[in-house]
């Protein structure tokens, strides 16, 4: 026994490092590979320290990308090349716990990561939160802008297509005119506007406006007297018309005929025209001025349906 210890006690590094549990140490090891020797470090805190004189060992902890790595060192192992120890800086949780206790959660360090962890899940959930209320409030508010503005086009589309109905209507259809003078009075009154039907065909009694065409060189409001074929003729010492040899009831004329202008009656009316005189007799260039005389029907532009100014006069035009 004498000689056992005296063998091994010659095995002990006599300048060995002092250092405790807890310590962070760094500690160099000697390699070798094949013919070749290199000294690799591990750095760590010492978390325990067994046995004694030459199976003296001492237990390395560190953690290495989340991962703790632990390493047994004999002290007095001949490839233990160096120990060097870190300045004390307080008893750490890997230190001083065993690596039981250090699983079941460290109050330090464990701690600080799991909050960490807790408050980016967190931050993430409520990042992906709004981040879909944005994205929703957007296709919302797309999807009623798009409504919006279909309903828009829509109405713009019907809108145009009422300027165009109205449009053709008035080209082809009707028209608005100006009574101009007092030779309708008291039907229709100067200034007043009446709506025509270009494509009426004229008939006995209806209100027709002559083409600027004419010979008389604008346009005029008159009433349809006779047509192609008829014989007009005019007492003017009594104020009476006939066609055809039957006198005419006019309640529309504002006092009977006496008038005469420079046609001579009794008067055939040609085909394809018409006799035209305006209601105030006495006060109205029409057919019976040759300036006018009987009028193409091809001049006439259209017959009277409706007065529509001035708005409390709005009515038939009759």
């Amino acid at each position: 026994m004498d000689a056992m210890k005296h063998f091994t006690e010659g095995m002990i590094k006599e300048n060995k490092p002092q250092f405790e549990v807890g310590d962070t140490v760094r500690v160099s090891v000697r390699i070798k590979e094949g013919d070749k020797e290199r000294i690799q470090a591990f750095e760590g805190t010492v978390i325990a320290k067994k046995h004694g004189g030459i199976a003296e060992t001492f237990t390395v902890r560190r953690t290495s990308y989340g991962v703790g790595v632990e390493r047994v060192f004999p002290v007095n192992s001949p490839f233990v090349e160096r120990l060097s120890r870190s300045p004390r800086q307080g008893p750490s949780c890997e230190a001083v716990l065993p690596a039981r206790a250090h699983r079941q959660g460290c109050q330090g360090q464990g701690t600080y990561l799991s909050i960490l962890e807790r408050g980016g899940r967190l931050a993430f959930s409520l990042f992906s939160y709004f981040f879909k209320r944005v994205v929703e409030n957007m296709a919302a508010s797309f999807k009623d802008r798009y409504r919006r503005n279909k309903e828009t086009l829509e109405w713009y589309d019907a809108l145009a297509m009422a300027v165009a109905v109205i449009a053709l209507v008035f080209t082809f259809g009707v028209r608005i005119v100006k009574v101009d003078g007092h030779s309708m009075d008291p039907t229709l009154s100067n200034g007043e506007r009446i709506l025509i039907n270009l494509l009426k065909k004229p008939d006995y009694d209806d209100i027709v406006v002559v083409d600027g065409y004419t010979e008389y060189g604008r346009p005029l409001v008159k009433r349809v007297i006779g047509k192609g074929g008829d014989t007009i003729d005019i007492d003017f010492t009594a104020g009476i018309v006939y066609r055809n040899g039957e006198a005419l009831d006019e309640p529309y004329t504002a006092e009977p005929t006496y008038l005469y202008e420079s046609v001579d009656f009794p008067i055939t009316v040609p085909d394809g025209c018409l006799f035209l005189m305006g209601d105030n007799r006495n006060n109205s260039t029409d057919s019976r001025d040759t300036r006018v005389g009987c009028v193409d029907e091809r001049d006439i532009m259209g017959a009277a349906v409706l007065r529509v100014l001035p708005f409390g006069k709005i009515g038939a035009a009759q």
